[in-house]
């Protein structure tokens, strides 16, 4: 797998820029836009984002780019104004994958008699955000 790869929006990040834009809008014309929502329509939209066919939509697979385009066919068809590049529907960002030697690293952990004990697998170390660095307290 690729350690680089662009990625698109997410349907909740375009979610949130379309409720922002709902507190500019009048509440008159809030209230018409949601009687406009239909169930089928709804039924009918989270049928195809959650569909096989995405294949789950994982970070940077096809199924993700199918649901953000669809999400930007929507937002246009909504008429709500592009804030993309270019003015697209989708922001581009990078993504950097990071793995660990699984068969090599372990977590030594001290035990009141002073024993110690090797935790090989399954365990898990999250960097803290914005570094490569470890904080275990």
């Amino acid at each position: 797998m690729k350690n680089n790869f662009r990625s698109l929006f997410t349907a909740t990040s375009i979610t949130i820029l379309a409720l922002a834009g709902c507190m500019v809008i009048p509440v008159s014309a809030q209230k018409k836009g949601l009687a406009s929502i239909t169930r089928s329509d709804l039924q009918m939209h989270m049928d195809f984002l959650a569909s096989d066919e995405l294949q789950g939509r994982s970070t940077g697979e096809p199924g993700l780019e199918i649901a953000a385009r669809y999400l930007a066919i929507q937002a246009e068809h909504l008429g709500l104004v592009p804030a993309g590049p270019g003015g697209s529907y989708l922001q581009y960002y990078n993504l950097v994958e990071k793995t660990y030697d699984r068969a090599g690293s372990g977590i030594i952990i001290g035990k009141e008699d002073g024993a110690k004990e090797v935790v090989r697998d399954p365990f898990y170390v999250f960097p803290l955000p914005g570094t490569d660095r470890i904080d275990f307290g």
